[in-house]
């Protein structure tokens, strides 16, 4: 059995931050995984992320993924410089949004082929200023070929010098919606005035540190005129975690984010978009990292993702191509 790859793919889910550490233990033809929980993913999400990572190497009923908490349970080893190098050399690392993950995940077979990397890596990451932001994560240094984010965010890391100002292109489109936990009612936000009364009504909000929650706590509510009644009860979902996951556990009542990062989310219902008059549409475009090795391989990858051959991954996750294409 391959141990000796499935340890390469731990570690570099490890490095990219995916998982915080790990413990492989072999028993036959089978292979168990500990692993402790990375900047966000957790739970069954975390479970499929590795079994996807590594399932070249084994098939589905080889792997048994078990989650810990303790890092007493799990152990982790320090990258020299040779192998922290090789990681380099064989792989594509790609930081992005959560609006564009579902699609990204899609595509990764393909950018494979495109690249000859072995391994395209996806680190969990965030948008906002926590330690798991994008912007934080590149200000440490941490490298990334190709960067995912929303445009006006992109153009904000091309001025800090954390993405090139060259190369950088359009990939999707995204508007808002509204989610609510499966088997509540279906919020009826089919005009301005209907959703202005669903807001007011529901006993918490939930929102994302994104361009959706900025949009809701700083445009919308002022737009409807309900700030002041609706601010109070309105919660700020950070550390990488969806809105929907905390809809889904009965946290709060109805959340809104981007419909992409919604569609994922098992145990919500009655996904449903903004009022035309009111819908925040943002763009999210690919970027060089700074810290790329191979500059030309990165915008490669980025041509990809504006093409037309990567658009139907795009429409599936939920969100739409850039006028145009």
């Amino acid at each position: 059995m391959p141990q000796t790859k499935v340890e390469k793919k731990l570690e570099i889910l490890r490095v990219a931050g995916a998982i915080a550490n790990y413990r492989l233990i072999t028993n036959l033809n089978r292979a168990a995984v500990e692993v402790q929980p990375g900047d966000s993913l957790t739970g069954d999400d975390l479970r499929q992320f590795v079994v996807q990572m590594i399932g070249d190497d084994l098939e589905p009923d080889q792997i048994s993924v078990v989650e810990t908490v303790g890092s007493g349970s799990v152990c982790s080893s320090n990258l020299d410089k040779e192998t922290a190098i090789s990681i380099q050399a064989t792989t594509l690392i790609i930081m992005t949004s959560g609006a564009f993950t579902a699609a990204l995940f899609e595509l990764v077979p393909r950018l494979e082929l495109l690249t000859k990397k072995e391994r395209i890596v996806i680190p969990t990451t965030s948008v906002g200023t926590g330690d798991t932001s994008i912007r934080s994560r590149l200000k440490r240094g941490e490298i990334a070929d190709v960067v995912i984010v929303a445009e006006s965010l992109l153009h904000q890391l091309i001025e800090e010098g954390l993405v090139l100002a060259e190369g950088h292109s359009p990939v999707a489109r995204s508007s808002i919606g509204i989610a609510v936990r499966a088997g509540a009612p279906k919020p009826d936000i089919s005009s301005v005035d209907a959703l202005r009364t669903v807001l007011l009504e529901a006993k918490s909000i939930g929102y994302s540190a994104s361009v959706s929650g900025q949009y809701l706590t700083t445009e919308l509510y002022q737009r409807l005129g309900i700030a002041d009644q609706v601010l109070p009860k309105s919660h700020l979902v950070g550390g990488g975690e969806r809105v929907g996951t905390l809809v889904a556990r009965g946290e709060l009542e109805i959340g809104f984010q981007q419909i992409s990062e919604l569609l994922p989310v098992r145990g919500i219902h009655h996904i449903t978009p903004l009022p035309a008059e009111v819908q925040k549409e943002s763009v999210f475009s690919a970027g060089i990292g700074a810290s790329s090795s191979d500059v030309t391989l990165a915008h490669s990858a980025i041509q990809f993702l504006a093409s037309r051959a990567a658009a139907s991954a795009i429409i599936r996750s939920g969100l739409e191509v850039p006028a145009g294409r």
